[in-house]
């Protein structure tokens, strides 16, 4: 997968793990199908590309966006209704 992108930067797009997911999802057809129209493969080429010695998670933000959801469901569903019966 992504032949020219190996050959611009010297590795395979498989070892990069979001890349891999993309791929078992099929969501990134587009890395194969791409062309250059104003420069060849040569002039694009990184000569000193490295990837990260160690793996970092990706933060989401998945615990705050739960947090701020639950909070809205509870105003939504149990403070305003309570306020409308109670006639505050």
């Amino acid at each position: 997968m992504g032949g020219k992108l190996f050959f611009i930067l010297g590795f395979y797009l498989s070892v990069v793990s979001t890349v891999a997911a993309q791929t078992y999802f099929s969501l990134c057809s587009y890395l194969i199908s791409f062309t250059f129209s104003l420069l060849s493969l040569g002039q694009l080429k990184v000569i000193d590309w490295k990837l990260l010695g160690t793996l970092m998670p990706i933060d989401v933000g998945l615990p705050r966006v739960l947090h701020s959801t639950l909070k809205h469901f509870s105003i939504r569903f149990f403070q305003e209704p309570l306020k409308v019966y109670s006639g505050k």
